[in-house]
Formats: C-alpha cells, sequence, structure tokens
C-alpha cells in the first residue's frame, strides 16, 4: 500500500506547491485610500441605493466597507483592482438579492478609482449565476452595453458612480448573483481602468472572483496575498433593479440571517399600512420609508429590541398614491419590499 500511495502523495503535494505557487502578491500599503463623504454624490448611497440597489454584504453590516482603498502591485504594472501584468480579464462581485423575488437589472453603479486612456477602447458589465459546487461565477445570464474608457467617471480628490445600462435588463431568480466588470478589450486598445474596493480584512475575499486568461475564476482570498495574509475584501459594484411593484415577499415570510419579514398589511392601503417583521435575536432595529422618486421620507430608530413578533403602523393619510419601499435593518441584516398607497 505504501508504493501504491507515494505518487499520489507526491501528486497531491505537487497541486499544493503549484497552487500557492499561483497566487499573486500585492503591496499591503495601498495606493490610495478614500472615504465615501458627502462629496462624492451621497444621495446615491443615502437614497437611491437604499431603495432600488442592491450592494455587497458588506455594506449592509459594517461601516469598513464605506473606507474604498486600491492596492498596487510593488515593482510589477497594474492594479488588484483592475488591469495588470498578469492578464487578469474580468473582476465579479457576489450580490444578494434580498428582495426575495425575481428582479431585473436596468443600470450598475461601479465606482472606479482610475482610467487611463489611449485608444478609448470599450468595457461591460457581465451578469452571471452562481456555481452551487463551488460558490465561483457560473453561467453568462446577460450584459449591459457597451461604455467607452472615456465614460468612466474618476476624480483625484473624492469618488463618482459610473453607471452603466442594460438596454435588455436582465432577470435574476435566484437568492445571488454575480456583477464582472469585464475590461478584457482594453488591452488590445492600451486603454487601463481599475475599480475601488473595500480595504483588506473588510468583507469576504470568498464572494470577490476574477477571470484569468486561461478562463479560470479565481477567488481573491486565493488569488491574491501579501507577505502573511490572504486577500478579504469586497468590489464596489452595485446592481440597479426593479422587482414586483405589488409585494416583494411572495412567500409567507422572508428570512435574512436572524430577520424575518412577513407581508405589509393591507397592501394596497390608503390609511394606515402595517410593517411585520420578526427578531430571532436582540438587535439593534431601524426602519427606513421612501418615496416614489426614491427620497427617504422618514426615518424610524427604534433602538435595540429583544427577540419577538413586531408591528410597525405607518399612516398614510400624507402619502400621496403610488408604490413606496421600505428597509427594515438591523446590526446584522436588511430585508426591503415594497406598500402601494391607493
Amino acid at each position: 500500500m505504501t508504493k501504491q500511495s507515494t505518487p499520489l502523495v507526491l501528486l497531491l503535494l505537487c497541486f499544493t506547491v503549484s497552487l500557492f505557487a499561483q497566487q499573486k502578491q500585492y503591496n499591503p500599503q495601498a495606493i490610495r485610500n478614500i472615504q465615501f463623504t458627502e462629496r462624492t454624490g451621497s444621495e446615491v448611497l443615502e437614497e437611491r441605493v437604499e431603495t432600488d440597489t442592491l450592494l455587497p454584504s458588506i455594506f449592509y453590516t459594517d461601516e469598513c466597507a464605506f473606507d474604498q482603498a486600491a492596492y498596487g502591485l510593488g515593482d510589477l504594472w497594474g492594479t488588484v483592482g483592475g488591469m495588470n501584468e498578469y492578464g487578469d480579464m474580468e473582476k465579479a462581485q457576489l450580490i444578494e438579492n434580498i428582495t426575495n423575488t425575481s428582479i431585473s437589472i436596468t443600470d450598475v453603479i461601479v465606482w472606479f478609482n482610475s482610467v487611463g486612456i489611449v485608444d478609448n477602447g470599450n468595457l461591460r458589465i457581465k451578469v452571471y449565476s452562481v456555481n452551487e459546487a463551488d460558490g465561483s461565477p457560473d453561467m453568462l445570464l446577460g450584459q449591459s452595453d457597451d461604455i467607452a474608457a472615456n465614460q468612466i467617471m474618476v476624480n483625484d480628490t473624492f469618488i463618482l458612480d459610473t453607471s452603466i445600462p442594460f438596454s435588455t435588463p436582465v432577470t435574476v431568480d435566484a437568492s445571488s448573483f454575480f456583477l464582472s466588470v469585464d475590461f478584457s478589450d482594453l488591452y488590445g486598445t492600451m486603454d487601463t481602468v481599475d475599480i475601488l474596493h473595500t480595504a483588506d480584512d473588510c468583507g469576504s475575499g470568498a464572494e470577490a472572483y476574477e477571470l484569468w486568461d486561461d478562463g479560470t475564476w479565481i477567488s481573491m482570498r486565493d488569488a491574491w496575498s501579501s507577505d502573511t495574509e490572504d486577500f478579504d475584501m469586497n468590489f464596489s459594484i452595485f446592481a440597479v433593479v426593479e422587482f414586483d411593484p405589488v409585494l416583494a415577499v411572495k412567500d409567507p415570510f422572508y428570512q435574512q440571517g436572524h430577520l424575518r419579514l412577513h407581508p405589509a398589511t393591507p397592501n394596497p392601503s390608503r390609511e394606515t399600512v402595517r410593517l411585520n417583521y420578526e427578531l430571532e435575536k436582540t438587535s439593534q432595529v431601524q426602519i427606513d420609508i421612501f418615496s416614489p422618486d426614491g427620497r427617504r421620507i422618514e426615518q424610524r430608530q427604534l433602538g435595540i429590541l429583544p427577540n419577538g413578533s413586531y408591528t410597525e403602523d405607518v399612516e398614510l393619510s400624507n402619502f400621496p398614491a403610488g408604490s413606496y419601499i421600505y428597509s427594515i435593518m438591523t446590526d446584522e441584516a436588511r430585508v426591503v419590499s415594497r406598500f402601494i398607497v391607493n
């Protein structure tokens, strides 16, 4: 048995050595650190993003996500978040569908760190399903219109968002999906781009991926390391979506973590709507309500509540007819839904 197992042991050792040999090195001293501030167009983050935009999970659970970074490669050309000497072709971010219903992706917001323009080539957004076996990007579900490199919004002082439209919206029925920035064509036109992301140790590198030039998807955690640590971060790529305008909760309830959302009742309504939810453990709770045009019109800081079932009544006499989004957020979870005022 020893002789028979030796080749297998050697094969596994060779595979392990090969895997670690492929892990790329980045410079842990960021080439840029910048925060989302009022000058970045905070209305995008504080209003629109809260209503019709899905963010990487870390943005809902940890304020570290609002400290953005970009990392270089030391003596090599390029960045971790974009094009580089290794020939990375796409960068992808996992997005959770917290609406619990079918969504249509109409635009994607990307926060770029920089762009270098030579021949003004094109890039695009791709939407992928999630491989159930290993969690990587899987089947291509659709893609955006192409945009030219000179349409990317960047600034040396503050962060700007670039909105990339889909002429044909992409429908997603699953609970999660990937958004990828495909900049592979830019190698041929000598243009360069890179995407802002959270700093190391903010987010999960197992939820961010890159496509190598051999067609392999590798998680950022497995692909990159500094001298001593793996890389844990998330790309700043957001999905602008449309979903069921009447009721986003089609099941008796929708649960994310310890937060369980039940349908608003009655819905539609004219006088009062009741928002129903449950907590499975003690949590800090906040409820936000947004008008049909995306403005936050009411915020309720409910403080720390013990586990149990709760209702929150919203008086509608001053609400014009229309479709309103509400968000219930705890320190570990967030769910969104809609109610109709008739």
